[in-house]
């Protein structure tokens, strides 16, 4: 050792000498001559050579020690240096690099800690599902969101056992010792069929592949907006088609002779004018729809009192409803007020009452109202024929119906709930439908109450 610790130890080693010759001399005088003297010489200056000996190990075995504990602290994410002194001597410089290590051990710990909140966050937080995969195919990590897509706890878990689905069965076999990445879907069945656009890309690490990673995107809502567009088309075509094939039909009859025959060419140009008139009113709904969406429509909101336009669409409809033998009730008290936009509000109603005066053969057709919070609900229910359940979820797209026969009969373009619906939310409220196959219907809606 060097400085003050080897200083230390060479006075100790000389004053050790200097008291073992003292003692000689002093022994030689008192017992000269004798071994026994020489024997004591020895045997005392040993032990007062061990004094500081002893005392100098004890300090140096205890800051050792306090060494090994504090060293176990911060194995432990314990950063107390309290056990350390911090002298001057050989040491306490061991101490003090000791320290300073483990104060950059404990900022070291500190960041990587933040930077693993900031992941989790970050997982935890994402739309998407990750799952991470080990090469024997087991999960080592699972977001929140892959832990929903699939109702369970992933991590732990082996990944082909996650789904049975066959198509996903197949993308992990193509992607096992896949460099490249491999895209697909997968269908997950439950109360609300999910698709998931899977895509699996290999994990490396020290330019080894050692597992993958799986990204999960819901792209439920975009296959169902794809199967809409496509029904969109050919509905609407079906709805153009058949109209303009009636017109062309009859249009040719009479241009081939049978406007010589006045009384069928009569009937023959009414039948023109009614699908000429089903088209406008065709054309008409898809402008007025288009134009919702678009918000090219400007709403002119105001508080209302719910009782005049429900009033003005049953004195509307009233002369309707007598022809087949049907009661038009209104059960709404003066001073209902509602925030919409007046005329809206009354082409809302006026479809509803009209739809139900449609598809009811006897009994009533009532508009009532009820507030329920800070909202105020809507109900225009009828006696008719009723709707079957799993035709409810799909009223209000275009074009659904549930008597596509009947409806064309009656007139209907497809489009009136459709327009209904996006009325009543571009007002800032929600539209639904309640009803029972044979027991009437409900349809309703709501809107901010005052």
């Amino acid at each position: 050792m060097t400085g003050n610790l080897a200083a230390r130890f060479f006075v100790s080693y000389v004053l050790a000498i200097i008291l073992s010759i003292t003692t000689f001399i002093v022994a030689n005088k008192l017992f000269p001559g004798t071994f026994l003297s020489l024997g004591l010489v020895v045997i005392f200056s040993l032990t007062i050579a061990a004094i500081p000996a002893l005392i100098f190990s004890g300090k140096l075995k205890r800051r050792l020690k306090n060494m090994i504990a504090m060293t176990e602290r911060v194995g432990h994410g314990n950063f107390d240096r309290s056990l350390i002194s911090l002298s001057n001597d050989e040491i306490g410089k061991l101490e003090t690099a000791f320290v300073r290590m483990s104060e950059e051990v404990r900022d070291f710990t500190g960041r990587l800690g933040e930077e693993k909140e900031k992941g989790d966050a970050v997982l935890s937080s994402m739309g998407e599902g990750v799952i991470v995969i080990d090469s024997k195919g087991d999960i080592s990590l699972a977001n929140k969101r892959a832990n929903t897509i699939f109702a369970s706890a992933l991590t732990g878990k082996r990944v082909s056992d996650i789904s049975r689905d066959p198509d996903f069965l197949s993308l992990l076999e193509k992607s096992s010792g896949n460099w490249s990445t491999i895209n697909g879907e997968l269908t997950i069945s439950g109360p609300e069929k999910m698709i998931q656009h899977v895509t699996i890309s290999p994990l490396i690490r020290n330019m080894k592949m050692s597992g993958s990673v799986i990204v999960l995107h819901d792209v439920t809502q975009l296959k169902q907006l794809e199967v809409m567009r496509k029904d969109f088309v050919v509905n609407l075509s079906h709805e153009l088609k058949t109209p303009l094939t009636s017109i062309r039909g009859f249009a040719e009859t009479l241009v081939e002779g049978g406007i010589d025959d006045k009384e069928n060419a009569l009937k023959f140009a009414d039948t023109i004018k009614k699908n000429s008139e089903r088209l406008s009113r065709l054309v008409d709904d898809l402008l007025t729809l288009s134009n919702i969406e678009l918000g090219r429509i400007k709403f002119d909101i105001q508080a209302i009192d719910l009782l005049d336009p429900a009033s003005f669409v049953i004195s509307t409809l009233t002369q309707k409803a007598n022809k087949k033998g049907l009661k038009l009730k209104l059960n709404i008290s003066k001073g209902v007020i509602v925030k919409a936009d007046r005329d809206r509000l009354e082409q809302v109603l006026l479809n509803l009452v009209d739809n139900a005066l449609k598809f009811t053969e006897k009994g009533s057709v009532t508009i009532s109202a009820d507030k329920v919070k800070n909202m105020l609900e809507v109900l225009v229910s009828d006696t008719g024929i009723g709707i079957p359940e799993k035709s409810l979820h799909r009223l209000g797209e275009r074009f659904y119906r549930v008597d596509h026969a009947r409806s064309r009969e009656l007139g209907g373009t497809g489009l009136g709930l459709a327009i209904v619906k996006h009325l009543v939310t571009s007002m800032g409220g929600t539209f639904f439908i309640e009803s029972k196959e044979g027991s009437g219907t409900s349809v309703g809606f709501t809107l901010p109450a005052k």
